[in-house]
């Protein structure tokens, strides 16, 4: 029974060494560095979509003007014919 109670104390008491904070440091600055590359990649993606969806937009709304343009002429046209046939 005295050694379990030994073995127990001993990894309670275990100090951390040069080589186990060296790892945990690196292990630490890797996952903050892959997590930046990461993020950093998302949004240049989300950069590109967002100008994409500019674009897009500003050629809908081109689109709405030469279609509302071209009502407009249909709209007098027809008025046109109908003062011509009163």
């Amino acid at each position: 029974m005295e050694l379990s109670q030994v073995q127990k104390q001993s990894i309670i008491s275990r100090t951390i060494t040069v080589g186990e904070l060296i790892g945990f440091t690196v292990t630490v600055f890797a996952v903050i560095v892959s997590s930046y590359v990461n993020i950093d990649k998302r949004i240049t993606i989300l950069e590109q979509e967002y100008s994409h969806e500019k674009e897009f937009r500003e050629e809908i709304r081109d689109d709405v003007k030469i279609i509302k343009a071209s009502q407009e002429q249909i709209l007098i046209k027809l008025e046109n014919k109908v003062d011509r046939k009163n």
